[in-house]
């Protein structure tokens, strides 16, 4: 490394601590790198993105910055990097074999053709026969076609690499999604959740105001036994639909597992929490879902809905607790509503 190069590395360096120091960013790798990145100014789209969380929550939380590191600086995971080497590496020593051996071919065949030239040149001086001179150049058209034959396979390996190279990076993005994605819904799954409960409950930039949402499907055995399971996930996906659209000024939905679903709302307090809860449970209530198989409509959707906003040394568990019980007052009270009620 050149040392203009290392003094503005360590120039960097020294504007990306203070900010994460700022606001409460763990110093990991990933972090470090995407900061690194940030202060550089070389990536206005990442430093968009990056503004606009900070603008939105005071912080960068984890499943942002993990999401943001895939996107704009490493683009996968440290495991799914590793299998894509071992597949990178199978490939180029089988392209480095068949190359070795079209090159042991291509010297052959350029012994070969000094060899034929020499013999045919000496055609004039030693009178050669001409069954000798169709010997030689038998020889000659045969090394040219196993030369040939070489390089057609090395290039078709070539084209195959190509191939897989792109089935690969294909299969990365898709993992990388599905680390961070649940498959059914589309929604951020239950381990990114856990992350991101862990930081809002712990860093003083974000606890000062937020809630949770945890939303269960009522009666939802009932379409998998009725109707089978294709209508079940048919329901988890409109539902989870129209969790999403909600998400409109920093919030996030997740699937918590089986037919129940969280949201967290930064900045909210609980009257506004709850306001969007009832939102939410009216825009289920309204959901139609046609049955492909009978034709039958499926019109009585609804949800119960648990509300519960952080208090001062609140742990993930006390909040998951409080808002889990008013679930279970919603469901005990005849489903389809809100709790607590407001206050």
């Amino acid at each position: 490394m050149s040392k203009k190069l290392f003094a503005l590395s360590t120039q960097y360096l020294k504007k990306a601590m203070p900010l994460m120091i700022q606001y409460q960013i763990p110093t990991t790798p990933t972090n470090y790198a995407l900061w690194y990145h940030y202060v550089s100014d070389n990536n206005s789209e990442l430093k968009k993105q990056l503004d606009n969380k900070i603008a939105t929550h005071g912080t960068c939380t984890p499943s942002a910055s993990e999401e943001l590191y895939q996107q704009h600086i490493m683009g996968s995971r440290e495991q799914e990097l590793k299998q894509l080497r071992d597949d990178l590496s199978t490939m180029t020593n089988d392209l480095s074999s068949s190359l070795h051996d079209t090159i042991n071919d291509a010297n052959e065949f350029d012994r070969m053709l000094n060899k034929c030239f020499n013999e045919l040149s000496a055609v004039d001086n030693d009178g050669f026969s001409v069954e000798r001179t169709l010997t030689t150049v038998r020889e000659l058209v045969k090394e040219s076609h196993d030369v040939r034959s070489s390089t057609r396979h090395f290039k078709s390996q070539l084209n195959d690499a190509q191939k897989e190279i792109a089935q690969l990076r294909e299969a990365l993005i898709e993992t990388q999604h599905d680390a961070m994605y649940d498959s059914l819904t589309g929604l951020l799954n239950r381990r990114i959740f856990d992350k991101e409960i862990a930081t809002f409950c712990t860093n003083p930039s974000l606890n000062r105001h937020f809630s949770i949402l945890i939303i269960d499907i009522d009666n939802f055995k009932k379409f998998n036994d009725e109707f089978g399971h294709q209508l079940g996930d048919q329901v988890l996906r409109a539902v989870a639909k129209r969790l999403a659209d909600s998400c409109k000024e920093g919030e996030q939905a997740f699937r918590y597992g089986g037919e129940e679903f969280v949201l967290l709302l930064p900045k909210k307090t609980f009257t506004v929490a709850r306001q969007n809860a009832e939102s939410i449970r009216r825009a289920i209530e309204r959901l139609s879902i046609r049955d492909k198989r009978s034709g039958q409509v499926i019109d009585n959707i609804t949800v119960s809905i648990g509300v519960a906003e952080n208090a001062p040394r609140d742990t993930v568990q006390l909040l998951l607790d409080r808002a889990d019980h008013q679930l279970y007052e919603a469901k005990r009270l005849g489903r389809n509503r809100v709790m607590p009620l407001p206050r």
